[in-house]
C-alpha cells in the first residue's frame, strides 16, 4: 500500500548529524510516511546508526551503495518511492515536526503538482539564522501563467527565493513520473536548481505555505560558492544556456543572469588557484578567453569593486593582467579556504 509522502535521504559520511535527521523525520506528525535512506557508500559509522534505526521503525527503508554522489541516490530514492508525494532531506539538516503534514495538506487541497514552504539557513557554529522567503505568501495557489511570473521569472535572478532547493517541497509523484523528471547526475553543483527549473516548466499548478519549516544547516562556515570539480566550467556554461533556453524571454533579466554567471564563473577560478597543480594557468586563460564570459562581463553590473576592476579588464580582452588580478584576489582572500 503507498504512503502519502516518501521522503528521501541521501547520507554520505553523515555519523555527527544523521541521528538528529532521522529524529526529526520519524517524529513527524503525519505518520503516513515512508522513509528512505540511501548511504552513498561513508567510511564512518554511518551505517551502522541508520541500520538502527531501521530496525526500531518499520517505515524506513534502507540502501547502500558505492559512492555515486547525492544525485543518484535521489534518483535511487525517487524509483524506490510509492509515495503519493515525494519530499527530499539533506542528511545533515532537520525538519519541524509538522512539516509534512502542512506540505500535504495543502498539496491535497489545492492538487499541487509542487508545494513550498519557506526555509531558515543555520549556522550553529555562529549562533545565527535567517529566513529564506519565497514572497509567494501563504496557502496561495499558483496556475501555469502565474508560475511562469512568480516563479520561472526568478531563475535568472541572483535573490535566493527558495525555489532552487529540493528540500523545501513535496512533488507530486505521478507528476514526476509522468515528466520523466531526473536529477543530473553529471552535477555537484547546480543540480537541484536545474530540476526545479524544468519541474516548475511543466507543473500545472503549485501552492504555497509562508512558515519556515526547514532547517537547512550549514556545517561548514569556510565553504565557499560550490565544490570544486576542473570540469565545473563546462557545466556553468550548460546551465546559463539552458536557463535562456527555458526561462521565457519576456522574464529573463539578462543582467541579473550575467552578473550570476560572473560570480559562478569567479568561484570557479579561485577554486582553480586552490587545488588545480598542473595546467593551472592554460585552463584559467581559456575560461578568461569565452566569448560567453567576456560578454557576461560587458553586461553584468551592481558587481562588488574588488570584482568591478577584473570585469573591465575581461571585457577589454586583457586575459593575463586578469590571470594576475585573480591570483592576488585569491591570496588576499581565499588562500586556505575551500571552495
Amino acid at each position: 500500500m503507498g504512503k502519502a509522502v516518501s521522503i528521501i535521504v541521501p547520507i554520505y559520511n553523515g555519523e555527527k548529524y544523521i541521528g538528529r535527521c532521522i529524529d526529526s523525520i520519524i517524529g513527524q506528525s503525519i505518520e503516513d510516511i515512508e522513509i528512505i535512506l540511501i548511504d552513498d557508500g561513508s567510511s564512518d559509522n554511518t551505517k551502522d546508526i541508520i541500520s538502527k534505526y531501521a530496525k526500531l521503525d518499520n517505515r524506513i527503508k534502507v540502501v547502500y551503495k558505492e559512492n555515486t554522489g547525492p544525485s543518484n541516490s535521489r534518483n535511487i530514492g525517487i524509483n524506490m518511492s510509492r509515495g503519493e508525494y515525494i519530499g527530499f532531506v539533506d542528511a545533515d539538516d532537520f525538519i519541524d515536526k509538522n512539516m509534512y503534514l502542512r506540505l500535504y495538506n495543502r498539496a491535497k487541497k489545492s492538487d499541487s503538482d509542487i508545494t513550498i514552504c519557506n526555509y531558515k539557513e543555520v549556522f550553529l557554529e555562529e549562533d545565527r539564522e535567517f529566513k529564506i522567503d519565497h514572497k509567494l505568501g501563504n496557502d496561495i495557489i499558483f496556475d501555469k501563467e502565474e508560475i511562469e511570473k512568480n516563479i520561472i521569472s526568478t531563475f535568472s535572478n541572483n535573490e535566493n527565493r527558495g525555489f532552487y532547493s529540493l528540500c523545501n517541497k513535496i512533488y507530486k509523484r505521478d507528476f514526476i513520473l509522468k515528466n520523466n523528471l531526473k536529477i543530473d547526475e553529471s552535477r555537484e553543483h547546480g543540480e537541484d536548481w536545474i530540476f526545479n527549473m524544468i519541474a516548475f516548466t511543466k507543473a500545472e499548478k503549485c501552492s504555497a505555505i509562508s512558515d519556515c519549516l526547514y532547517n537547512y544547516v550549514h556545517q561548514n562556515k569556510e565553504s565557499l560558492m560550490f565544490k570544486y570539480r576542473k570540469e565545473q566550467f563546462e557545466l556553468i556554461l550548460k546551465g546559463r544556456r539552458e536557463i535562456k533556453e527555458i526561462v521565457p524571454n519576456k522574464f529573463l533579466n539578462e543582467k541579473e543572469l550575467d552578473k550570476r554567471f560572473m560570480y559562478e564563473v569567479t568561484s570557479y577560478i579561485v577554486g582553480s588557484f586552490s587545488n588545480l597543480k598542473a595546467d593551472k594557468k592554460e585552463i584559467i586563460l581559456n575560461v578568461l578567453k569565452n566569448k560567453e564570459v567576456i560578454d557576461s562581463a560587458k553586461n553584468a553590473s551592481l558587481m562588488p569593486i574588488h570584482l568591478k576592476i577584473i570585469m573591465k579588464n575581461i571585457r577589454k580582452e586583457r586575459g593575463k593582467l586578469c590571470y594576475y588580478l585573480f591570483l592576488a584576489l585569491w591570496s588576499i582572500k581565499y588562500r586556505g579556504k575551500s571552495i
